[in-house]
């Protein structure tokens, strides 16, 4: 709690694993991907009873997570190149396999359409994935070596990702198919998971670098709705 500064513990199962990512859905519940043991996770908002949801597949490891409008988890399959549901309405657990993914698929994302897309990071690939249909559809990042480690929808839902590869931002702008490079001021950055603000401004940090920064990046530049923070 900010304000009384206690804090309240809960313990999950012994055999769960590691916890990697928790997003909080459309009714306050606590939600949570465990990437050693492969389970989805719940923590009850009022109740604050535990779930937990193992996948099909039983070391498929949840490696990053996302919640759609109808408060479903989606989770990347790391360990076997999926893209997993969890099932609101049934709570049971689908596994979607990614042809073009031999395993790391890192991170995932819901657009405002409920378009789920994930990071084939061994590939170079970004996989969407349409829920009404099954239908999968890669975009190859057009340099050679690229390792996308997430995927992120800003408010116009292109999505973003990070190749610490080249070191660069990567935009894909996915009804043109295209591509839009922001190198990083130093060379060899591996870029980890970043976020997308409600000012459609991008929030980052670094790893491997001479100089650790936390990154604040105006994909438009300064503008007066967007001006430079103190």
């Amino acid at each position: 709690d900010p304000v009384t500064r206690k804090q309240i513990r809960y313990a999950l199962p012994a055999q769960a694993g590691a916890m990697l990512q928790v997003v909080v859905d459309k009714d306050q519940n606590i939600d949570f991907s465990i990437i050693w043991g492969a389970f989805f996770g719940k923590l009850e908002a009022t109740s604050r009873k535990l779930h937990m949801y193992p996948t099909p597949t039983p070391d498929n490891g949840i490696y990053g997570l996302d919640v759609d409008r109808d408060g479903n988890m989606w989770g990347a399959g790391w360990q076997k190149g999926t893209i997993s549901k969890w099932d609101a309405k049934t709570e049971a657990v689908t596994e979607y396999k990614v042809p073009s993914a031999w395993g790391q698929i890192r991170r995932i994302c819901v657009d405002s359409k409920g378009i789920v897309w994930g990071s084939a990071y061994n590939t170079g690939i970004l996989v969407r994935l349409d829920p009404a249909t099954g239908k999968m559809t890669d975009y190859k990042i057009p340099v050679a070596g690229a390792q996308p480690y997430d995927a992120w929808p800003d408010a116009a839902d292109n999505i973003w990702t990070a190749d610490h590869v080249h070191s660069a931002i990567v935009k894909l702008d996915p009804r043109a198919n295209r591509w839009t490079f922001y190198p990083m001021p130093q060379p060899n950055q591996s870029l980890p998971k970043f976020e997308v603000a409600a000012d459609n401004t991008l929030w980052f940090g670094s790893r491997g670098v001479p100089v650790i920064a936390a990154v604040h990046f105006y994909p438009n530049g300064y503008t007066p709705e967007n001006l430079p923070l103190p």
